[in-house]
């Protein structure tokens, strides 16, 4: 599990946070989910780009695969002050059956 915290400084604000999936193992595995653990505000969603491709890739050992995640200050929200937004990214992965 990774835990992330970003500062975001005004409604409308976002940051991308980009990320490599890496097998160090020495058999096939499949990336089965990406999990995201938030405080669960109305004020910021966190969004993982490019998970559907993602989703079910079978990575050879030593083999990577990218995606990013962005998170962004809902530009309706009335708060005004900087926030920081803090949350946890896990995998779920499975070694691969062929």
């Amino acid at each position: 599990m990774m835990n992330i915290t970003v500062d975001l400084d005004y409604p409308g604000d976002s940051v991308v946070i980009d990320f490599t999936i890496k097998n160090a193992g020495r058999l096939n595995s499949v990336v089965e989910n990406i999990n995201i653990d938030t405080n669960n505000t109305d004020d910021f969603t966190v969004n993982i780009l490019g998970l559907s491709d993602i989703k079910g890739t079978t990575l050879s050992p030593n083999q990577t695969t990218e995606g990013a995640v962005v998170v962004t200050w809902n530009s309706a929200s009335t708060n005004q002050e900087p926030e920081n937004v803090s949350f946890s990214v896990s995998i779920d992965y499975l070694q691969a059956t062929s």
